[in-house]
């Protein structure tokens, strides 16, 4: 048995980026630093980090979803924790430089998607708009 395949949408427009990430579940299988943002996968000239504006977060109650950016300790990005109820809905563009960077030491910067206490049934609806640097 395996974790879910997503269903993916990724558009990007020069620097500008939109992810769409969706998965349900048939399993109890988890996921564990799945790339959702693969900085390789970008224009040659945009592969050097994210600065994530806004994520919007939706599961089932039954699944805690964990984001980070990939670092020799991957950093926290948002955490929708088992038995939420309600979405999460971050804009980080009123932060200083306008949004969301990866900080920490090593790694490829990809955004990394981890869940636990999957279920059957249980569904994950992740939306990014980022811009590439």
């Amino acid at each position: 048995m395996a974790a879910p395949t997503p269903v993916t949408y990724e558009r990007q427009v020069g620097h500008s980026l939109t992810s769409l990430w969706e998965a349900e579940w048939a399993t109890t299988d988890n996921f564990t630093d799945t790339i959702i943002i693969d900085l390789s996968g970008m224009a040659e000239e945009y592969t050097s980090g994210i600065k994530i504006e806004k994520l919007f977060l939706i599961s089932t109650t039954g699944i805690e979803i964990v984001l980070e950016f990939d670092a020799t300790t991957d950093q926290l990005v948002a955490v929708l924790p088992e038995g939420a109820t309600g979405p999460i809905n971050l804009d980080f563009r009123d932060l200083p430089d306008g949004g969301l960077r990866k900080t920490a030491a090593g790694g490829t910067a990809d955004l990394v998607l981890t869940t636990t206490g999957a279920a059957s049934g249980d569904r994950v609806y992740l939306s990014v708009l980022s811009r590439l640097e």
